[in-house]
């Protein structure tokens, strides 16, 4: 049965080109991923600082207008 259909196979150049564009896709890929991670690390970091500054009294209403 499978030996009834043709499946088409680029020339080898053109599979060279798609490998190349598929690394270089994966390597967007992971220079995305890592800038991603690195932002998460900053929030929590940022959020820590906030909420410490928070339960310490360093936020205040009068800090807020100051900063506006």
């Amino acid at each position: 049965m499978i030996k009834e259909y043709s499946i088409p196979i680029p020339d080898f150049d053109v599979q060279q080109k798609i490998v190349y564009e598929l690394r270089e896709l994966d390597a967007l890929i992971e220079r995305v991923i890592s800038r991603y991670l690195h932002k998460v690390v900053l929030l929590e970091e940022l959020q820590k600082s906030l909420l410490q500054k928070a339960f310490s009294g360093e936020l205040s209403k009068d800090d807020n207008e100051a900063a506006a």
